[in-house]
C-alpha cells in the first residue's frame, strides 16, 4: 500500500508542477471510494499532496468489493474444471479455502501462486465430493485427476495445510494433526479473543476520526 500511495503522489505531484490550478477543481469520489478510510490533504503554497490511510475495516471492505465486482471477470477468461472425490475421500473446507498452487510435484509446491502466474493452479473445494481448479496458460491432465484416489488424497492435504485457524468438514478427517498440528496456547486464544471483541468499536473510531 505505501508503493501505491508514493507511485499515486508522483503522478499528482507532476500534474501540479504544471497545472497548479486543478487544485481549486472540485473532486470526484466513487462510490467505491466510500469504503476507503483515505484522507488527502492538499498543501497549496507548496504544491504538495499528503496522504493518510488506516489498514483495517474499511479497506478490507474496499477490497473484497472491488476483487468481487471488478476483478472477478478475470476469473471467465481461465477454462475451470471440476474434479471429483474418490470414493472413500471427501474434501473439507477451511476458513482460507481458495488456493492459488505453484506445483511442482507432490514433494515441491507452494501458496504463492496467483492469477499471473503460468501454470499456477487455482484451487478450491466446493463440497465434499468436488473442487473447482484451473491452471493458468495451459490445459490439464483432467482424466487421471478425477476420481483418482491418489490425487483426491492430495487435494485433501493441501486444503488442510492451507488453513488459517478452523478445517470445516462432514466427517472426521483422518490424519489431519500430522497434516497441520493443532496449536494449543490458552494465552494467545484468549488475546485473540479480547482483540476481536473491541475490533468493530476500534476500527469505526479509528476511521472516524481520520475522515
Amino acid at each position: 500500500m505505501p508503493v501505491l500511495f508514493e507511485d499515486v503522489l508522483q503522478k499528482a505531484s507532476k500534474k501540479l508542477e504544471v497545472n497548479p490550478q486543478i487544485i481549486n477543481s472540485q473532486p470526484q469520489v466513487s462510490e467505491e471510494a466510500k469504503f476507503l478510510p483515505i484522507k488527502v490533504t492538499v498543501v497549496k503554497d507548496m504544491n504538495k499532496v499528503k496522504v493518510d490511510s488506516l489498514i483495517g475495516k474499511g479497506m478490507y471492505l474496499f477490497a473484497l468489493k472491488h476483487l468481487l465486482t471488478k476483478m472477478v471477470s478475470v476469473l471467465e477468461k481461465h477454462k475451470w474444471y471440476v474434479i471429483h472425490a474418490a470414493n472413500g475421500v471427501s474434501f473439507p473446507t477451511s476458513d482460507d479455502p481458495v488456493i492459488c498452487l505453484n506445483f511442482n510435484s507432490e514433494h515441491n509446491y507452494d501458496f504463492k501462486g496467483g492469477w499471473g502466474k503460468k501454470n499456477g493452479n487455482i484451487i478450491m473445494p466446493i463440497s465434499p465430493t468436488r473442487l473447482l481448479i484451473t491452471q493458468i496458460g495451459s490445459n490439464m491432465p483432467l482424466a487421471r485427476l478425477d476420481h483418482s484416489e491418489h490425487w483426491s488424497k492430495f487435494f485433501r492435504k493441501i486444503i488442510i495445510e492451507h488453513v488459517h485457524r478452523y478445517v470445516y468438514a462432514i466427517e472426521p478427517q483422518k490424519g489431519m494433526l500430522a497434516i497441520n498440528p493443532r496449536r494449543i496456547d490458552a494465552a494467545l486464544f484468549e488475546k485473540e479473543k479480547s482483540i476481536m471483541a473491541g475490533w468493530h468499536e476500534e476500527q469505526m473510531e479509528a476511521e472516524a476520526q481520520l475522515i
